[in-house]
């Protein structure tokens, strides 16, 4: 089922924060075998688990940078009404209608590989610092809304407001994770993005998105077993 996210953050001013991705260290562990004959051939990318004509492929999953819309002419005219019951929003939004991204699967398997050794504050591991959402965008005049923040008038406190699909998240050898969603996706846009665990105030300011659509052409870039066999 579609639940709603909240993650409350403290800060009135958000800062816009990449997620972490591995070092130079993790090379010798850039590799996974998922299936016998299905093979990660690298960490540039998370990597998908797809299935076309009923054959499984591995599919990359190229990142975008999503946009920020501040909504300056509503949130002013909300303000000028004077209430503290009114909530400014804020949006993160991509570009574009559909996702460059295209899955055929209902059920899909992402893979990503994550430097969890500690940042140069001593801040604590990744995994220990946030967790990760697929949620289902909204399309709307040439874009698509991947996240809708409200802050609150009276105390500036923020929270984080959408459609998100519920997931598994395993942590696999090698700083690999695993996040595989517990409902089928019904055909349309979606986004991976990271959830800060903590009130930190920040987001992402770069997704995975993709779409799924069982009737779309398969990918240039897909690996299926007989394609990595030649």
């Amino acid at each position: 089922m579609m639940r709603s996210f909240c993650s409350s953050f403290s800060r009135a001013g958000l800062l816009l924060a990449s997620i972490v991705l591995p070092n130079a260290q993790l090379s010798a562990q850039t590799t996974l075998e998922v299936q016998p004959g299905l093979t990660i051939p690298n960490w540039k990318t998370p990597w998908v688990l797809d299935s076309y004509n009923k054959q499984p492929q591995l599919v990359p999953l190229h990142h975008s940078l999503v946009s920020v819309n501040n909504h300056t002419g509503s949130n002013l005219a909300g303000a000028t009404v004077g209430s503290f019951f009114y909530k400014p929003k804020i949006t993160t939004e991509l570009y574009g209608l559909h996702s460059r991204n295209v899955l055929h699967t209902s059920s899909p398997v992402i893979y990503l590989l994550l430097d969890t050794d500690q940042d140069d504050s001593g801040e604590g591991k990744s995994d220990d610092l946030m967790e990760f959402a697929i949620v289902r965008a909204v399309q709307k005049k040439g874009k698509r809304i991947i996240d809708r923040i409200q802050i609150t008038q009276l105390t500036g406190n923020s929270r984080h407001v959408g459609d998100a699909v519920e997931v598994d998240i395993t942590h696999l050898p090698n700083s690999w994770y695993r996040i595989t969603p517990k409902i089928s996706l019904a055909d349309g846009e979606y986004a991976l993005l990271p959830i800060p665990k903590k009130e930190y105030g920040m987001y992402s300011t770069m997704v995975w998105d993709f779409a799924v659509d069982g009737n779309a052409p398969n990918s240039k870039e897909a690996i299926s077993a007989s394609s990595a066999a030649k």
